[in-house]
């Protein structure tokens, strides 16, 4: 650290100021300090009368001196008192131009010294700004070493061979995801969610005498965990995530969030996702298979469907079932889609776009699902339930375009007029004229798609 230097005024001050008497009786002290004070006053009467003597010969020469050597080129010399006005008027006026000189260069002066101060306060605040954006800055480091040390904790429970740890791990993760400010951060724990139950897929076979089989395991409640954190930051974040090649056995997984996820080749077991919102995921889903899995209330709207099966394994094992109570498949794109067995009923195809769609068994689907709809070789099943809602004929498959109204019928039954009091318009085919409601009939050589 630099000494500080002495200013004139400390020169001054050490100066004018004697030695105090430290020791020695009190009389000596008490008249050393009245005759500092008296010297003090002294030179202080000193500097004053100098300053007024000073001040008074700097005012005449600039008043006086100045202008009639400015006028006349000497000092002593003075107009003539009955002379010329000129020489009285010229001194006049170098005496008003050497005022605004001297005013002149004292404003100038004090724009100086107020430009010095100003900078000084400038690079005063300016290094108070850096001394905030370091500490900010440092802030910022300790924060995200503190960050990246949860989640190192985290991962490292997620490691443990202990179940209680690995729940513990993943819920931090799902917690940090939530509330972190870092999108790097969350995109990381997405990942590692993902990794974990990879992992768990890779290792849940079914082992017969040492050896593995072709049956899997049921989602470990680890994983299924870690599944529920992943849809649940994805979804809050609103971050999209990719599922592959990964098949879920006896998921317990309601009212979850699948609308930021894509799943490809993804099968769905004997699991449970009721009331699940598959909505508009970026790319679509894509072979995904829903195998004996209760769907009641699931929600597909805008989804994209590719290669989807909904069907029912075991139809005489009673303990499980394909639930489709009351799903909505509003404006959802569907290709190549089929739904076997399993219970359908007062599902919501409104909007949809169908298109190699296959309903077979005993599918409880009414016209009045399609309202809306734009159906192109869609497959109805030809059984007597089916028959009555007036969704067959002798072919099984409507290739149609453009259906806004359940005007589908039997050669026996006409629902135009029920149709027609459910509120929808009744609609002609793209090959009868308008107003004809009839059947057309069955060509015998046409053949079932099926």
């Amino acid at each position: 650290m630099t000494e500080r230097l002495p200013l004139f005024r400390d020169r001054i001050r050490a100066f004018v100021t004697p030695p105090p008497i430290v020791n020695g009786p009190l009389w000596k002290r008490v008249c050393m300090r009245v005759w500092v004070r008296a010297w003090r006053m002294m030179v202080l009467a000193v500097l004053a009368i100098a300053a007024i003597a000073l001040g008074y010969l700097l005012l005449a020469g600039l008043l006086v001196a100045a202008p009639q050597a400015i006028v006349t080129e000497t000092i002593g010399d003075r107009c003539a008192r009955n002379g010329p006005l000129d020489c009285t008027r010229a001194i006049a006026d170098a005496r008003q131009a050497v005022l605004f000189c001297v005013g002149g260069l004292i404003a100038i002066i004090g724009l100086y010294f107020t430009y010095r101060r100003w900078m000084l306060e400038h690079e005063n605040t300016q290094i108070a700004a850096d001394e905030g954006r370091v500490i900010e800055q440092r802030h910022r480091r300790e924060g995200e070493q503190l960050e990246i040390g949860r989640i190192t904790d985290a991962l490292s429970l997620l490691d443990s061979e202990n179940e209680a740890k690995q729940t513990a791990g993943i819920s931090l993760l799902t917690d940090y995801a939530l509330h972190t400010p870092e999108t790097r951060h969350v995109q990381v724990i997405l990942d590692v969610l993902k990794a974990f139950i990879e992992r768990d897929h890779r290792v849940g076979w079914k082992e017969l005498a040492g050896e593995r089989t072709d049956e899997r395991l049921a989602v470990s409640p680890e994983a299924a965990a870690a599944l529920r954190g992943l849809l649940r930051a994805s979804s809050q974040r609103r971050m999209n995530v990719e599922l592959r090649n990964l098949t879920f056995r006896e998921l317990e997984a309601p009212n979850t969030d699948w609308s930021y996820v894509q799943l490809y080749r993804v099968n769905f077991s004997r699991s449970n996702l009721s009331e699940a919102r598959f909505g508009p995921a970026a790319g679509g889903h894509s072979h995904v298979k829903f195998e004996t899995t209760e769907l009641d209330l699931a929600d597909f709207t805008d989804a994209r469907l590719h290669h989807v099966q909904f069907y029912l394994s075991d139809p005489l094992n009673a303990g499980w079932k394909l639930g489709l109570t009351g799903a909505k498949f509003t404006r959802a794109r569907m290709r190549v889609v089929s739904f076997h067995g399993g219970f359908i009923m007062e599902p919501d195809f409104d909007g949809a776009s169908l298109r190699q769609v296959i309903f077979t068994d005993n599918s409880g689907v009414t016209p009045k699902a399609f309202v809306g709809a734009d159906l192109m070789n869609v497959t109805f099943p030809e059984d007597g339930q089916n028959s009555r809602h007036g969704l067959v004929s002798n072919r099984g498959t409507f290739p149609m375009r453009g259906l806004i109204s359940p005007k589908l019928v039997t050669g026996t039954v006409d629902l135009t007029e029920a149709a027609a009091t459910d509120g929808a318009q009744p609609v002609r085919d793209s090959g009868s004229p308008a107003g004809d409601s009839r059947t057309p009939e069955p060509n015998p050589t046409d053949e079932s798609p099926t």
